[in-house]
């Protein structure tokens, strides 16, 4: 009895980290960037999942093991760009039928007026949108945004271009990033 859960238990979690490592292989897991005061500069996509493909290879290793790698790089070359193209276009989303067709009269008008009752604004909970970003976040934007900008303008500083005087501010920045935190000092003799 215990036997036949386990691996009941086993094969339910082999594909939900299937399904998990496909969701950050395509959108890669969000990581905080923090600068010298422990504040957040920004949030990256990175792909630091060594635990997953640990997992994902001790759990499936017919399909995600040493051997199964191995044996497929020789047994499949490439496939042709054709093949590929193909197989992306099957993978694409389609969408629904309009809401005429999924839904009687009757229970169309009732979803329309429910949707008028609530402004036609989801709860968060159902919401496929992302909440709204803090201040913090939005500041944390901003600041790297400037740092490409001045990382740009380095760039083109090196190769003996001129830059504007807001590429030369960006680019100040860029060298010295905690500057805006120095509010000068006033010195009184």
């Amino acid at each position: 009895m215990f036997d036949r859960a386990w691996d009941a238990a086993r094969h339910h979690a082999r594909r939900e980290l299937e399904d998990i490592a496909f969701e950050r292989a395509i959108e890669g897991a969000e990581q905080h960037v923090y600068n010298e005061y422990r504040d957040i500069v920004c949030t990256k996509r990175g792909d630091k999942d060594r635990l997953l493909t640990f997992l994902l290879s001790n759990l499936m290793p017919e399909r995600y093991g040493q051997e199964a790698r191995s044996a497929n790089r020789s047994a499949n070359p490439a496939p042709p760009v054709e093949a590929v193209d193909a197989t992306l276009r099957a993978m694409e989303t389609q969408l629904p039928a309009p809401p005429e067709a999924m839904l009687g009269p009757e229970t169309l008008a009732g979803e329309l007026a429910i949707a008028g009752a609530a402004d036609g604004v989801l709860p968060h909970f159902l919401s496929e949108q992302h909440p709204p970003k803090s201040e913090v976040q939005l500041r944390a934007e901003e600041i790297a945004a400037q740092n490409a900008r001045g990382k740009a303008a380095a760039e083109k500083m090196e190769l003996r271009q001129d830059v504007s005087a807001d590429e030369f501010r960006d680019f100040c920045h860029y060298l010295d990033p905690t500057q805006r935190h120095d509010k000068g000092r006033k010195r009184y003799r």
